[in-house]
């Protein structure tokens, strides 16, 4: 189904649509042969669980809440990227969503977070924002051996590209590259 019968049935606009799946509320969603989204049911049922979710009135704040009464262990959130991404419509000087999830959670609960996080340096601001764990899946997928170079001070040598040179050497599930490929600009992957 493409974007425009999905903002037709559900109700969301196609920036919200783009903006939903690039911070991470819905899952990627795969590309038909010319590039465009091709919406499955799959990617329905999230859109439907967020349009139910959000017409309830339930926020951001009141899941976390609930989390923490239901005694979950700490609360993992992914974002496009970890340090910048801030909501739609926001200014420069508009607080990011880590900001604003730190500030709401207040250490009640541990918080995690993934996204975009490729070097040392970028998941130590992330820990100094006060994040409790940063997740470096990002780097990671890039650099298997993202924690050797860190250990042995080779942080130089951390790729923040996904380099079609070295894709064999990578040895990335068939899967794992096909969803890289179809995430829009989530990895900046160079010819």
């Amino acid at each position: 189904m493409n974007r425009k019968d999905v903002s037709n049935l559900i109700g969301f606009s196609a920036d919200t649509l783009r903006y939903y799946e690039r911070i991470g509320v819905i899952p990627p969603v795969k590309r038909d042969k010319n590039g465009y989204r091709d919406y499955r049911p799959n990617d329905l049922n999230w859109l439907f669980l967020v349009k139910c979710l959000k017409d309830a009135g339930l926020s951001m704040e009141a899941l976390i809440d609930e989390l923490i009464q239901h005694d979950v262990d700490y609360v993992h959130v992914t974002l496009n990227n970890v340090l910048t991404s801030k909501p739609i419509g926001s200014t420069d000087r508009d607080e990011t969503y880590l900001q604003m999830l730190v500030k709401y959670v207040d250490h009640r609960i541990p918080l995690i977070s993934a996204g975009s996080l490729d070097t040392p340096d970028q998941a130590e601001e992330a820990l100094d924002e006060g994040l409790d764990l940063a997740a470096i899946a990002h780097g990671l997928i890039m650099n298997p051996d993202w924690a050797e170079k860190v250990k042995t001070g080779a942080t130089a040598a951390i790729q923040q590209q996904l380099q079609l040179s070295q894709l064999a050497d990578m040895k990335l599930p068939d899967r794992l590259w096909q969803m890289l490929q179809d995430s829009g600009d989530w990895f900046d992957i160079v010819k």
